[in-house]
């Protein structure tokens, strides 16, 4: 496939590659659900570091102008208990980071 670094854990499989990469494990991997493009890593022990690590991540490389955004979580091992409150503040960041980058 192409693909570097794969690693089993938690009921996932990640790897490292390029674009076509994903797309072609996309396509061609019976097992999996569905492949996911980490954007951004970062400890969140607080929501306003959930904030700010989101904010930082590059979102204008994968969403348009005008492109809608659902905002769906999962939380493992997290300190942050309320899901709500994580999704809310994502979408905050995300969108005030659009909002920079698209002048809006």
């Amino acid at each position: 496939m192409g693909a570097e670094n794969i690693t089993a854990e938690d009921g996932r499989v990640t790897f490292e590659g390029s674009f076509e990469d994903a797309a072609r494990a996309n396509l061609r991997l019976r097992t999996a659900e569905r492949v996911q493009i980490i954007v951004a890593e970062f400890t969140a022990r607080t929501y306003e570091e959930l904030f700010q690590g989101t904010l930082a991540a590059p979102w204008e490389e994968f969403i348009g102008r005008r492109d809608a955004f659902p905002v769906k979580g999962r939380t493992v091992k997290s300190q942050l208990y309320s899901m709500s409150d994580c999704q809310s503040i994502i979408k905050k960041a995300v969108a005030k980071r659009l909002e920079s980058v698209y002048h809006q």
